[in-house]
């Protein structure tokens, strides 16, 4: 575990801060490595679950799917991404792109 002490508080400036050892350095950049892999490994399964519960909401028809102590909820929505203070309402009418978005979001019960 990295020293308290040695890293910067919102409320210090720089020159407060006490410099890192190059081995405090070494230590934090492992950890933030492996955190990183750790991270990526999670987001990884996290896709996982998610594809199978899409697969299920599909073959179901259904938006929520409850459990003993979760419920899933998948949502949809549609995002255009020309802005309509930038050009006139017909070019935005007409050229405007809409993009449908499919999230799930898990809820403890």
């Amino acid at each position: 575990m990295l020293n308290r002490k040695l890293m910067p508080r919102k409320n210090r400036s720089c020159q407060d801060h006490i410099p890192l050892t190059v081995e405090e350095i070494d230590k934090v950049i492992s950890d933030w490595s492996d955190i990183k892999a750790r991270l990526k490994e999670l987001e990884e399964k996290d896709e996982t679950y998610r594809r199978v519960m899409l697969n299920v909401f599909k073959t179901t028809g259904s938006d929520i799917i409850k459990g003993k102590n979760f419920q899933v909820i998948q949502r949809t929505y549609n995002k255009r991404t020309i802005s309509r203070n930038l050009v006139p309402v017909d070019i935005f009418d007409r050229y405007a792109q809409t993009k449908e978005i499919q999230y799930v979001t898990l809820r403890r019960l």
